[in-house]
């Protein structure tokens, strides 16, 4: 009696199954479908809450996400979704790539949406775009008389900053390679997020591979541009690397009991580089 009720039917509507030696009671239980676009707009919100970032941030919402959200696109068919998320109303409208001003590109159905973003030069294929970057990358690098080892995460972090990637190469001057290949490479992956040049196993060529967000279409200002912005990152190294050496002497006397930390201050540096010291050693009081 409790489990026709619970399944809503009457005793008379349940049924015998067996199964092997074993025999159940079973009840046939029929919901009337709803719309697909209904089913759809109460389940698409709650498939978006459910990415996870490893950073998120609010904007105009309290809702968080890893950048800002500036328009959704949900289509079954030619129709539009009906659904809201983070203020933002679902619609069929989606924009092209910013090289070329964000145009507007109206989507006619959800069959014709990777089409339009082909026509568009938009790779939505993660899998497409990482295959195009590591295989102009390779190409170039052949050209420098150069080496690209295979940096899976730095290769993952471009792969998802493009939708068209096209790689080209950068070069810095040559004085910056007396610094050591470590320091050059975390700054030319971590800040400018570039593809380093090797000459052999332990030496840099004065270059690097870079990847853009835009099609060969696009004048190659961007290489000027991209050149520019990793001069200042290099000199500020150099200079870092030359000021920040603690003067061995005034510190040897401490031992790992006696360090405090206080606020910044200069010592004379003794050693061959010239200037002043950064140093946050100090003795105790």
């Amino acid at each position: 009696m409790g489990f026709a009720r619970g399944k809503g039917v009457s005793v008379a509507d349940l049924q015998i199954v067996e199964e092997g030696d074993k025999r159940y009671v079973s009840a046939v239980v029929r919901e009337t479908g709803q719309p697909t676009l209904d089913v759809l707009a109460d389940l698409l919100p709650d498939l978006i809450a459910a990415i996870s970032f490893t950073k998120s941030m609010r904007w105009n919402s309290p809702i968080s996400y890893s950048r800002p959200l500036r328009w959704l696109v949900a289509l079954f068919g030619e129709a539009i979704v009906p659904f809201s998320y983070a203020g933002l109303h679902a619609g069929r409208a989606t924009r092209g790539l910013r090289p070329y001003g964000s145009p507007l590109l109206e989507i006619a159905d959800a069959d014709s949406y990777l089409t339009l973003l082909s026509d568009n030069s938009i790779v939505l294929s993660t899998a497409e775009r990482q295959e195009r970057i590591m295989t102009q990358s390779a190409e170039l690098a052949l050209l420098l008389d150069g080496t690209l080892p295979y940096d899976p995460g730095l290769l993952n972090e471009v792969t998802n900053l493009v939708e068209y990637p096209t790689a080209f190469i950068g070069r810095f001057e040559q004085r910056f390679l007396d610094l050591p290949v470590e320091i050059l490479v975390a700054v030319m992956r971590k800040h400018q997020r570039y593809f380093p040049v090797y000459k052999n196993e332990r030496e840099l060529l004065p270059n690097f591979i870079a990847v853009r967000n835009e099609d060969d279409n696009i004048s190659i200002r961007s290489f000027t541009a991209t050149s520019r912005s990793s001069a200042p990152a290099l000199p500020m190294v150099n200079f870092s690397t030359k000021t920040t050496k603690i003067n061995r002497c005034q510190a040897s006397y401490l031992n790992s009991t006696q360090l405090m930390f206080r606020k910044l201050g200069l010592v004379p540096c003794s050693t061959k580089s010239t200037g002043w010291s950064k140093s946050r050693l100090h003795s105790p009081p």
